[in-house]
């Protein structure tokens, strides 16, 4: 009844994450009973297009449908949605946007590709593109990031985004690019879903969209190439 996570840290170490399966369940018997107003700090409570605010946490929880959220500082984020022909295209906006600003894609193989295709056309054009997986370590990328912000581009998954933006400097964004969203694995559903349980639009697409919205409170503006989300 239990997940189990192995990751490795930027220092090298081992990092062994277990989790209940059905974290709802765990907390009810845990934590709960619940005072009668709950207050969920976060930047990421709930996201547009969702018919409840804050029902997919609730429901993740195991709370009560009706119990009352304080939505703290929910900045309304303006997104702008293009189709993109080519991923050549792609350097022609990082030319254009304001930086500092951060592309996040779903892999590190994504980011590795675009840092070939675009590392050494940008460069002739005085602008820095940092990838995961292709620029160094972690914290090299996090010194080079900070030394000429406003020239420089990084890319990366949403985990990737989680560690570098510990550092001040990289939490504040001009923009954002989303390349990719980054849609969980269908197998990483940390609870037993029921037997009509749509996997994407109940647990994969909200999941994503707080993720992103995470990233998108900290930036002036987000640009979006997938068109299967809608910020």
């Amino acid at each position: 009844n239990t997940r189990i996570e192995i990751a490795v840290t930027a220092t090298g170490s081992p990092l062994i994450k277990i989790t209940p399966l059905n974290i709802g369940d765990f907390l009810v018997e845990k934590l709960w009973p619940l005072p009668s107003k709950l207050n969920l700090v976060s930047t990421a409570v709930t996201y547009q297009g969702e018919k409840n605010q804050g029902e997919y946490l609730k429901n993740l929880l195991n709370l009560p449908l009706n119990i009352q959220i304080d939505i703290q500082d929910d900045k309304k984020i303006q997104a702008e949605t293009y189709e993109l022909k080519s991923e050549a295209d792609l350097g022609k906006y990082i030319m254009e946007i304001e930086k500092p600003a951060f592309v996040l894609v779903n892999s590190q193989r994504t980011a590795l590709q675009l840092h070939q295709q675009l590392a050494l056309k940008l460069k002739e054009k005085g602008i820095t593109i940092l990838a995961q997986s292709a620029s160094g370590g972690m914290g090299k990328i996090k010194i080079r990031g900070t030394q000429n912000p406003q020239n420089t581009v990084t890319i990366g998954t949403y985990d990737f985004w989680k560690y570098i933006s510990l550092d001040t400097q990289y939490q504040i964004l001009n923009t954002l690019i989303i390349f990719k969203a980054p849609f969980p694995h269908p197998n990483s559903i940390p609870f037993t879903p029921p037997s009509n349980f749509n996997s994407f639009k109940e647990y994969a697409l909200p999941t994503t969209m707080l993720k992103i919205k995470k990233i998108a409170k900290t930036a002036q503006k987000v640009i979006s190439f997938d068109q299967r989300i809608k910020i």
